[in-house]
């Protein structure tokens, strides 16, 4: 029952994040806010950071409450550990097996060399969460990536949550090997809230 709930859940996200408006601003515009539930506060624990990236890869960043600055180094977009220009994140297929299956290929190419065949398809899965919540992805490409999740074997609902800012949605969990994938999405909307990883038990 519980899987069949986290079907639900992902299925009224993309439906929600199909009905989105697709972005027509100059910048992908990206907030995180950092945590580290273990007490490692490396970088500074609830620190904001910022970033602002044009489709050409023009970059510039802030660090907490820091200034805005550019990086002289133009960035690509990241998918799967894999630098890829807007172009490729744009033209990423927006049917649920294929998107997949391209996540996949690019884990397979990526810039920080082989994931162990047994991590792999936690790995994509991983890589599905940081589409959701990281790059500009249109909406119908955010719908696959919902309904592709559906596949992931072990998928539960844990039911509503709270994520870190106070915002509510609801809580799914993801098998990851040994670890365990949680993230916070809000169904209603299709906008990934929160994600975390940790050790299972």
């Amino acid at each position: 029952p519980r899987a069949a709930a986290a079907a639900t859940v992902l299925t009224q996200a993309a439906e929600a994040a199909a009905d989105r408006p697709a972005g027509q601003g100059t910048y992908w515009h990206t907030s995180m806010v950092r945590t580290y539930p273990r007490g490692d506060q490396t970088g500074g624990n609830g620190r904001v950071d910022q970033a602002w990236v044009r489709k050409d890869g023009a970059h510039w960043f802030r660090y907490g409450g820091g200034p805005i600055k550019r990086d002289p180094e133009s960035h690509d977009f990241r998918v799967c550990d894999k630098g890829v220009d807007y172009e490729t994140v744009a033209a990423l297929p927006a049917e649920p097996t294929e998107l997949r299956a391209a996540l996949a290929r690019l884990m397979r190419n990526n810039d920080d060399g082989p994931v162990p065949s047994d991590a792999r398809q936690a790995f994509v899965t991983d890589c599905t969460v940081d589409l959701l919540s990281m790059l500009p992805a249109s909406p119908a490409v955010r719908a696959a990536g919902f309904r592709s999740l559906i596949a992931q074997p072990g998928a539960q609902n844990l039911g509503p949550a709270v994520d870190g800012q106070g915002r509510c949605g609801t809580e799914l969990e993801f098998p990851a090997g040994d670890d365990t994938l949680r993230v916070i999405l809000d169904p209603n909307t299709g906008l990934l809230l929160q994600s975390e990883s940790g050790t299972r038990g």
